[in-house]
């Protein structure tokens, strides 16, 4: 799978969330809410740029930190996996899981298992939003 707008569409308050979660200091979790907050963006289109922009989610493209945030952000869906039985494997925006059974269709329940949570946005997974 891959994870459409992934970048643009980093829920602030679940990334802090996540950050504690997974035991990154506070004052880490404080520092990256800080850097995220008050982001804008401006828009170019025939040499007319627009006013700022407020952007409410997301992570700037483009700055290192940003991919290690994005690991953090999306860490619950490969936890996902191991709820079901299953493997979750994930670099960045990618993820892939998979399952071993004695049947095709233990597998098949397993991996429908997993991908009706991950469907649902990982929800019941201890955040809000």
């Amino acid at each position: 799978m891959d994870v459409a707008g992934a970048f643009n569409n980093v829920h602030h308050e679940r990334l802090i969330y996540n950050l504690k979660k997974r035991r990154i200091p506070h004052a880490i979790a404080s520092w990256v809410a800080s850097f995220l907050q008050d982001g804008s963006t401006q828009l170019l289109f025939n040499s007319s740029k627009s006013q700022h922009i407020p952007t409410l989610a997301g992570v700037p493209q483009g700055s290192p930190l940003s991919l290690l945030l994005y690991m953090f952000y999306n860490a619950d869906f490969l936890d996902i996996a191991q709820q079901h039985q299953a493997t979750g494997l994930g670099f960045i925006d990618d993820i892939v899981y998979g399952v071993q059974g004695n049947t095709d269709k233990e597998n098949t329940r397993k991996i429908k298992a997993s991908s009706m949570k991950l469907k649902n946005g990982g929800r019941n997974m201890g955040y809000s939003s």
